[in-house]
């Protein structure tokens, strides 16, 4: 009995209790395995959601924004898909809905996918697109389509913006709980490559600088400011890429006056016209199709410096004005697209130098009449500008006298004799412009003529007893004609007196000149050279003619630009041993005009 007794072992009761603690522990642990199996497909199917997220973002980066209707491929585009219309006609895309709040600034389109099935789950998803406005603090704000816009008509299908919000949201439901998982981010119309059409023309009337305005009443009093001047600037520029835009500015006149070391303008806050001395119209970029168009005027008035010693410049009765037109077709129907004008008549700037306060300022620089006008259009075949500028006398007004095209007066001490209109004039000036291309050729042509140019000569001995020293050499009339191919010595002459000439006949045309010579004829007289003998006190030179054609129909492309930099530079300065003069520089006579043309479908 003792040796039984001896024996250990575990009782009935033992064995019932441990197999119960090891099935808790089985227990236990299969719930934290499907606990973190559940966690590890949740976690899957997040990162799927994401994925066909992104992947829709690239697929929308990756489509075109915007190709027109025209367009005879018919590509697909971004908006075509995912904006279709205005949700007044009826949606063209499969499974799209457009939801439009006015009150909440919302009109949105939003495309559902049928479910996408990826490891046996379904996925939905679906991508909401809204034209945005980009502000400048980085905000975004909603924007409304065209009334009308539907993507698959012609003239219907201009976006509302180059901008669009897309916000792309993947929905699924995992044991039991709705899941989802969205992107956004903005597309912009990223224009790449070269424009179709290209072309842009300006022209100048008249740029000024190197006038001196001492704006104080004694030479310690007030400060010299620098002055200058534009007048009758105009410009058109013209640009489709996938779609067209259009500008178009005129400024009649701009006079600033600056601190001469800084730059920094000593009116730099000049009053509300008209005393500002400056006017501009323009007409912002539009894909509409509308026609655009401004127009501004200025009375007539003066430009009084800051310190109110003087006027710095003035301008005639007949208001400055100009007027810009800017219109758009992807159809090419509307001719020009691009248009304006500017003019002015008469305008006069001053002069002032230290003194103690009682000269008043000097008459430094005239202009007459001025009319500028460019003009931009395009066809399905080709694209042309055409820029002109003229200059013109403004005839006598009962006792007004007569006003030159230009008059650069520039004289410290004004002559006693009554036929003195400045050191020089002008009786009229103009320049044409122009540029064409299309798929075969390129054309550029520049025509300019100076008329009646007289130059100041204060040694021209009396022609009577009673007449004073002093007269004008000339008047000379020459310009270039780039038909003739030459300069003309005297284009007013009619090709009428010399019938066996022709319009290039000899007689006109100057062929001993080269392209960089100077065709300004006559001599700067005595009086204006210095004691060097080398340095002049008053200097005339022509400006320079840039041309540029190239065409290549292998692949029907051409370029044409012309520009004709200041018909002429009259620079005025002190010489030693010379005639003192104001010193001031003075261009008169800007064009240009260039474009560019690549063989597309419209």
């Amino acid at each position: 009995m003792s040796r039984w007794r001896r024996q250990e072992g575990f009782t009935l009761i033992e064995l019932s209790v441990s197999l119960g603690l090891f099935a808790i522990v089985i227990v236990s642990l299969s719930l934290m395995f499907d606990r973190a199996l559940s966690a590890g497909s949740r976690v899957r199917f997040d990162q799927v959601g994401k994925t066909l997220a992104q992947e829709k973002l690239e697929e929308l980066r990756a489509l075109p924004f915007y190709v027109p209707w025209t367009d005879e491929a018919r590509r697909v585009d971004l908006l075509d898909w995912y904006f279709p219309d205005d949700a007044s006609v009826t949606v063209i895309t499969p499974n799209t809905t457009g939801a439009y709040d006015p009150t909440a600034g919302e009109w949105a389109f939003t495309t559902t996918e049928t479910p996408l099935v990826v490891e046996g789950k379904d996925f939905i998803r679906s991508t909401t697109v809204q034209f945005v406005a980009v502000q400048d603090d980085g905000s975004i704000q909603a924007r409304q389509p065209e009334a009308g816009y539907q993507t698959n008509v012609a003239t219907a299908d201009a976006p509302a913006t180059q901008s669009v919000q897309v916000t792309v949201t993947v929905s699924w439901t995992s044991q039991g709980q709705n899941r989802s998982n969205s992107l956004d981010t903005i597309i912009h119309n990223i224009r790449r490559g070269v424009p179709n059409v290209e072309a842009s023309g300006s022209v100048l009337a008249a740029q000024i600088s190197g006038i001196e305005f001492h704006d104080g009443l004694l030479p310690d009093n007030g400060v010299t400011a620098e002055v200058l001047a534009t007048v009758g600037e105009a410009s058109t520029s013209f640009r489709e890429v996938t779609g067209s835009e259009s500008d178009a500015s005129a400024d009649p006149l701009d006079v600033i006056e600056r601190e001469p070391v800084s730059g920094n303008l000593i009116q730099p806050e000049q009053p509300a016209a008209p005393n500002s001395g400056a006017a501009a119209s323009s007409v912002p970029n539009t894909v509409s199709g509308n026609t655009s168009s401004e127009s501004v005027g200025l009375s007539a008035d003066v430009l009084p410096s800051f310190n109110g010693v003087g006027a710095i410049a003035g301008w005639g009765s007949s208001n400055p004005s100009a007027a810009t037109q800017a219109r758009v077709s992807t159809l090419h129907t509307l001719n020009p697209e691009g248009s304006t004008v500017v003019n002015l008549n008469g305008f006069e700037i001053n002069s002032r130098e230290p003194n103690d306060g009682a000269r008043p300022p000097t008459l430094v620089l005239r202009l007459g009449s001025v009319a500028g006008q460019v003009g931009q259009q395009s066809t399905t075949t080709d694209v042309r500008v055409n820029s002109s500028m003229a200059l013109s006398t403004i005839p006598p007004d009962g006792a007004k006298p007569a006003v030159p095209a230009a008059a650069v007066w520039a004289s410290r001490t004004i002559p006693l004799n009554s036929d003195y209109k400045g050191v020089v004039t002008i009786a009229g000036l103009e320049v044409n412009a122009s540029a064409s291309a299309s798929a075969t050729s390129a054309d550029t042509a520049v025509d300019w003529r100076v008329v009646g140019l007289r130059v100041w000569d204060p040694d021209q001995p009396p022609t009577s007893i009673t007449d004073l020293p002093g007269g004008y050499n000339g008047p000379f009339t020459f310009g270039f004609d780039s038909s003739c191919g030459g300069w003309e010595d005297d284009p007013s002459t009619p090709a009428l007196e010399d019938p066996d000439a022709g319009r290039c006949g000899a007689t006109r045309v100057n062929t001993s000149l080269a392209p960089g010579d100077n065709p300004v004829p006559g001599e700067i007289p005595a009086a204006y050279v210095g004691d060097d003998g080398s340095s002049l006190s008053l200097s005339i030179v022509a400006g320079v003619t840039v041309r540029d054609a190239q065409t290549d129909p292998t692949i029907g492309s051409s370029t044409a630009s012309i520009a004709q930099k200041n018909i002429l530079s009259i620079t005025t300065q002190e010489t030693q041993g010379a005639v003192p003069l104001v010193p001031m520089l003075v261009g008169v006579g800007d064009a240009s005009a260039d474009t560019s043309y690549i063989v597309h479908e419209h």
